[in-house]
């Protein structure tokens, strides 16, 4: 399924020979790429096509329009296929990435901790964006005043558009300040969205004025895709990060949907540098039919490939809409039976995030037990034990806490991890990064890190490491 998709403009010296070094190195980088895809260079040949089971790098170029397709596909520890797209342009000064996974689950969700391919983020931070009509491909936020209020003015009017989407971000009225952080926003967009930012609250009157009551205001953000615009609203029941990847995320998504122009994929000028071969070669017609439906033969497989992608994908969205529709059949109900006197909760504001399902409500009553189980005779006749006793007696503890414990203790009980062990750490929610001890973060969160040893361990080891799991994740009995 596409992950990423984004088309940009590129500074004119960007030639082949750059791109090459810089794909290489950037290759050269990925830990679980083999031996055989690294420290490789361009001599100037037109294709190369290098295989390792599922894994490839491979590239074609079009001589006679200037194109460079290069693909490199990798396998990671946990079995899931990642295939990297570049196209390299150079007469239109453009160019084009597409990043893909093959997993065997809804890839339309982002975690808050998905970055954009270091490839992509090196090439904006090194300068080599070109310029979207007036607006240069960065990876730093654009601030409007009243000299260049024109730029958003015209975009809001739908006097211009911009080959990449442009995200508006508003001052807020009642702080020096955003509703997010614009440099970071700037920062997960670099390449895929132009960032523009009110540079003081007193431009929403102006802009009001230039738009006809248009414009985004008191820390809300538009988002404009060509002439279509999503507006987007901070809550006080989210975070500034959190309002930040919903936006980014959204983004993600919408360019998910967009691919490679078929002219300049991969495939196609590999077909056509192979057909212009053979005629060149006076050989037989049929052999270009031959060429040209393997070509028809791969983009069907494609789409085909999508549509079903697309389909599991709304099945797992209909089986979402039905759990939250019996979620909410249940709160309806204990909210009736709360106006009827017939049930009495307690309500009570938190602002964490749950990592599993009634985690709030588990860790509050796992503490209101262990308190029960402390109290002596003489506190057992107290007050407060007997109210603290009623809310455990009339309460369930979910299952999916001792769930997670299960798996906790299973997979770090053992001196090794294998490639399925990482599998089931990415499926509870574990956020992966390597180097010369691996690093397993709950959900992405830094205070729940995890550093896991490359080499074996005796039994003890992988025991106290378990346990260690199980008490940062869940807390002790």
């Amino acid at each position: 399924m596409i992950l990423l998709y984004s088309r940009f403009n590129i500074r004119r010296d960007l030639k082949k020979k750059i791109f090459f070094e810089r794909a290489f190195t950037w290759v050269n980088g990925i830990k679980d790429a083999q031996d055989l895809f690294k420290n490789l260079t361009w001599d100037g040949e037109p294709s190369r096509s290098i295989r390792v089971g599922k894994n490839c790098l491979e590239y074609e170029i079009d001589e006679e329009l200037d194109i460079v397709a290069f693909r490199f596909r990798i396998t990671d520890r946990i079995g899931e296929l990642w295939t990297t797209d570049f196209v390299l342009n150079e007469r239109q000064c453009e160019f084009q990435i597409r990043l893909s996974r093959e997993k065997n689950m809804v890839t339309a969700d982002y975690s808050s901790q998905f970055r954009l391919p270091y490839f992509l983020r090196k090439l904006i931070e090194d300068g080599w964006g070109g310029m979207d009509r007036d607006l240069p491909v960065i990876d730093q936020p654009v601030f409007i005043n009243e000299y260049n209020i024109s730029v958003i003015a015209d975009l809001m009017n739908g006097k211009t558009e911009y080959t990449m989407p442009v995200i508006y971000v508003s001052h807020l009225f009642d702080c020096d300040g955003y509703a997010l952080d614009v440099y970071e926003l700037a920062k997960d967009m670099g390449g895929c969205a132009h960032v523009l930012v009110e540079e003081t609250s007193g431009l929403s009157g102006k802009l009001r004025q230039l738009t006809g009551d248009r414009n985004a205001y008191n820390g809300a953000v538009d988002v404009f895709y060509g002439k279509d615009h999503l507006p987007y609203v901070p809550s006080v029941n989210r975070t500034a990060n959190q309002f930040r990847y919903m936006i980014s995320q959204a983004v993600y998504r919408r360019l998910a949907m967009l691919n490679i122009d078929d002219e300049q994929s991969l495939t196609s000028i590999r077909i056509k540098n192979r057909i212009r071969t053979i005629q060149s070669e006076k050989d037989s017609q049929y052999e270009i039919l031959q060429l040209e439906a393997e070509g028809l033969r791969e983009k069907y497989d494609q789409e085909a490939e999508i549509l079903a992608m697309a389909l599991d994908e709304n099945r797992e969205y209909e089986k979402r809409i039905n759990e939250l529709e019996a979620r909410n059949q249940a709160l309806l109900a204990a909210l009736n039976r709360k106006m009827d006197g017939r049930d009495r909760g307690i309500t009570l504001t938190y602002t964490e995030n749950e990592f599993y399902d009634d985690e709030i409500k588990t860790i509050v009553l796992k503490c209101l037990q262990r308190e029960c189980r402390r109290a002596g005779d003489e506190e057992q006749t107290w007050r407060h034990y007997h109210v603290l006793k009623d809310i455990v007696d009339h309460n369930e503890v979910s299952d999916a806490r001792e769930n997670l414990k299960a798996n906790l203790m299973r997979i770090f009980r053992k001196s090794r991890l294998k490639s399925q062990d990482w599998k089931d750490l990415n499926d509870l929610g574990f956020v992966i990064s390597e180097g010369g001890h691996d690093k397993a973060k709950f959900h992405g969160d830094d205070r729940y890190l995890l550093t896991i040893a490359c080499t074996p361990g005796d039994h003890r080891e992988g025991e106290n490491m378990a346990h260690s799991a199980v008490n940062l994740i869940l807390g002790k009995e």
